[in-house]
């Protein structure tokens, strides 16, 4: 049946034979086969008209009919116009001439040998052909007809001239390759002189060009049949008995054989640009040479099979290759160009071994099902396997791992990865999301480099590098296991990772820098190495399920918010080498119950403890130096903390107006024992002013003045004891402590008491304790000597009350313990007084 150009040939074919008069008339036309034939009386014929569906034109020299030979000689214009299922043409060294527009639009053909018996080609006579990849002119072709090979922007991919004399009009023939004889066609571009071209020979289905003297030839050309299914390019080529050298493959030798479906080469020079481009049957390769130019094998959709050595791989060489069904490849070269397999979607397995990996190389390859790379190289560049969303597992060694070069990557199955390079740069596994696995060894690991991966399955991550950039693992919220080692971790490093399940990190690092952790909220578990020396601002902000943390003696900075809003901080030690704490370090801590700040601390900044409502117990441990503390703007630092027991080691100094909240522990309502120790020098203007459930106080010897309004309002307070060391005790300094039982003085000469220090303490309730030698002068002193009962025998006053139990232990250095250890136990008791007791 013919097809949608049917009416369109059959009012061309009427034209023609109007416009040839009445002799055409005269010419008997027969069908043999597909082909229709006109019959002269000189017993010759030409082919006049084609079935549309024709799949191959083989033209025979002759055609028999009512018993008469006739000698075909041409072939008439429109002959096989728009039969675009012919895939293949005979033309018969008996035919002269070549109709215009015989072959136009034949939208399938793809290769054309013109015999050297044809001496005209008409205008148009291949126009539109535009599967139409070879064309071989034969030496006799004296002229060609304007467009003869062109039309619609079409170009052959190769040439043949096998002539030596160039025909009329063949500067209108546009091929990208044409290899002529000699240099006497001048007119046409991208010529390639051979001067034995006309000993051109065909060897399993490539055609090839002798240098005779040099016993080499070149492959040009190949044959477009089911015979040339399978290519085989050795180092020589064996030909009616001569063997000569293959020196190369030129560029589109084979290009658009959809019949090839195996090609083997083997040899020592190179495969040219585009030499089995679109050959989309091609399932395997097996392929030795030095270089494969680019586009050599784009668009082999079929491949499967791929093994491959080359000192060089051209761009986009293999690009679109092995589409279609699961692909392994082995590859080994010294440089991979640029998107050389891109879109290579059906790799499932592939060994890489080169020096450089180009830009795009592998990008969107392994698409479709679980993927294998083993990757080693110098140097892999940017993209170069982004994209490749089935990659399951992957090796990966290099010198450098370009920015995003798998990026996108590792999307679809639980993926493994080790990894190997000096640098892995920006973006260079982002959006891995399927990562499950990753051991990564790397000097630098740059900035977002693992970002947004491992999100979808549980993920071990075990790191080690002398730098993580910013952002390197951010968004990576699968993570539930990481041992990371590093010199420096930068700012988000970590960020919102570790998010889905319960998480533990073993973090060994000199800098842990801003925000590095931040956001990590099913973090349960940190532990930092001993080598670190610094952690940044907000280094763990919002890693609500941290349990504990314990920051080594070997750092010597934390950042604002450090541990801000880990909700679940069940316990934090503070390393002896921290100076100071900064800006709402601890803000939000909800579940910290305890706290010990080491001597070696001289600020606590605003905010530190603000919303750490559970923490109970406060030691500032024993020190030489000051301790400046903040407060929560106009709120005391302890405002939001249940305070139960306070132990001061040292002077602590902190802002006294209301813009500062008066004092740390300024109206803090729950607060029931402070113990303050000889280091001390002063207990400030309305330091522990409404303490309302504060029943003990122990002060050392350094106190030498109770501020104004110290322990006013502290109506519980059953048990106040002061040192020797005591000078005085500022206006109501006790007003409404009319709970108080017993107050112990150990200094000499009574304090001098201001305005109503003393005046609401109930005196038939309490009993004053003092220095039996200085038993007359409290009896005379103001105030003193109101008490009803003043006692003596202070050596002989119990340590703690008959009600009084063990709230804490501490070893010498001021170290909170769980357990009694060997050697001095310094025992804090619930009405505040302390004792020691050695543990053998």
């Amino acid at each position: 049946m013919k097809n949608s150009f049917l009416n369109l040939r059959a009012m061309l074919l009427v034209a023609v034979l109007l416009c040839s008069g009445t002799a055409a008339f005269a010419d008997t036309t027969v069908w043999q086969g597909d082909i229709q034939y006109g019959l002269r009386d000189d017993l010759t014929a030409y082919v006049s008209d084609a079935n549309s569906g024709i799949k191959a034109a083989n033209i025979p020299e002759k055609i028999t009919y009512e018993n008469k030979d006739y000698t075909v000689t041409s072939i008439g214009k429109y002959a096989f116009y728009a039969c675009d299922s012919v895939a293949s043409v005979v033309i018969p060294s008996s035919v002269t001439g070549i109709g215009e527009y015989a072959f136009c639009w034949c939208s399938s053909l793809a290769s054309v040998v013109i015999p050297n018996s044809v001496t005209s080609i008409g205008g148009d006579a291949f126009c539109g052909c535009s599967s139409l990849h070879s064309v071989t002119i034969g030496s006799n072709v004296q002229y060609i007809g304007k467009d003869a090979f062109t039309g619609n922007n079409i170009y052959q991919e190769k040439i043949i001239w096998l002539g030596n004399t160039p025909p009329k009009g063949y500067q209108y023939v546009n091929g990208i390759c044409n290899y002529v004889s000699n240099g006497s066609f001048a007119g046409l571009s991208n010529t390639k002189v051979y001067p034995f071209l006309s000993s051109m020979f065909e060897k399993d289905g490539i055609k090839y060009v002798p240098n005779p003297s040099e016993r080499t030839c070149d492959a040009i050309d190949c044959v477009y049949d089911p015979t040339a299914a399978n290519i085989n390019i050795g180092k020589t080529v064996n030909y009616k008995g001569v063997e000569l050298a293959v020196k190369d493959i030129r560029p589109y030798t084979c290009f658009g054989n959809k019949y090839v479906k195996s090609v083997k080469v083997d040899y020592g020079g190179a495969i040219g640009y585009g030499a089995f481009y679109a050959c989309d049957s091609v399932a395997s390769v097996d392929i030795t040479a030095t270089t494969i130019g680019g586009s050599a094998f784009k668009g082999s959709c079929a491949m499967t099979e791929a093994k491959i050595t080359a000192k060089i791989i051209g761009k986009s060489a293999f690009e679109n290759c092995a589409t279609k069904e699961p692909a392994k490849f082995e590859i080994n070269a010294g440089a991979i160009g640029n998107g050389a397999f891109k879109g290579s979607s059906a790799v499932t397995e592939a060994k890489i071994t080169a020096k450089t990996i180009g830009a795009s190389a592998f990008e969107n390859s392994a698409t479709e099902e679980p993927a294998k790379f083993e990757i080693k190289a110098d140097m892999i560049e940017s993209s170069a396997f982004k994209g490749s969303k089935a990659v399951t597992e992957a090796r990966i060694t290099a010198k450098t791992i370009g920015a995003s070069a798998f990026e996108n990557s590792a999307t679809k199955e639980p993926a493994k990865f080790e990894i190997n390079a000096d640098t892995i740069e920006r973006n260079a596994f982002e959006g891995g999301s399927a990562i499950t696995e990753a051991k990564i060894t790397a000097k630098t690991i740059g900035a977002y480099a693992f970002a947004n991966s491992a999100t979808e399955n549980p993920a071990k991550f075990e790191i080690s590098a002398d730098m993580i950039g910013n952002g390197a693992f951010i968004g990576s919220d699968a993570v539930t296991e990481a041992k990371i080692t590093a010199k420096a971790i930068g700012a988000y490093a970590f960020g919102n990772s570790a998010t889905k399940e319960p998480a533990k990190f073993e973090i060994t690092a000199d800098t842990i820098r801003d925000s590095a952790f931040a956001g990590c909220s099913k973090m349960e578990d940190a532990v930092l190495g001993e080598s670190l020396k610094s952690v940044g601002n907000s280094a763990f902000n919002d890693c609500a399920s941290l349990k504990g943390i314990t920051i080594p003696d070997s750092v010597t900075g934390i950042g604002g918010r450090c541990f801000s809003g880990c909700k679940s901080l069940a316990y934090a030690k503070i390393g002896a080498g921290v100076s100071i704490i900064p800006d709402e370090a601890f803000n939000n801590c909800k579940s910290l119950p305890e706290i010990t700040i080491p001597k070696t601390v001289e600020r606590i900044g605003n905010g530190v403890f603000y919303d750490c409502t559970s923490l109970a117990d406060v030691t500032i441990a024993d020190r030489e130096t000051e301790l400046k503390l903040g407060s929560n703007g106009s709120s005391p630092m302890f405002s939001s903390c249940p305070l139960k027991s306070v132990y001061i080691g040292g002077n602590i100094t902190y802002g006294t107006t209301a813009n500062d909240g008066y004092s740390p522990f300024y109206r803090n309502t729950s607060l029931e024992t402070v113990r303050i120790t000889d280091s001390e020098t002063e207990i400030s203007e309305n330091e522990f002013y409404g303490c309302t459930s504060l029943k003990s106080v122990s002060m050392g010897d350094g106190i030498e003045t109770i501020g104004r309004y110290a322990f006013s309002g502290c109506s519980a307070l059953e048990s106040f004891s002061f040192g020797t060391g005591l000078k005085s005790i500022g206006d109501e300094a006790f007003s409404d402590c009319t709970g108080m039982k017993k107050l112990v003085s150990k200094t000499a000469t009574p304090p001098v008491c201001g305005p109503q220090a003393l005046d609401d303490i109930n005196k038939w309730e309490c009993t004053l304790y003092v220095p039996q030698e200085s038993l007359d002068a409290y009896k005379s002193a103001a105030q003193w000597k109101e008490f009803f009962f003043l006692e003596t025998g202070i050596k002989n006053v119990p340590n703690t009350s008959s009600s009084a139990t063990e709230s804490a232990r501490y070893s010498t250095d001021g170290t909170r313990l769980a357990s009694p250890q060997k050697g001095i136990n310094i025992i804090r008791m619930s009405d505040g007084t302390v004792k020691k007791v050695l543990v053998k």
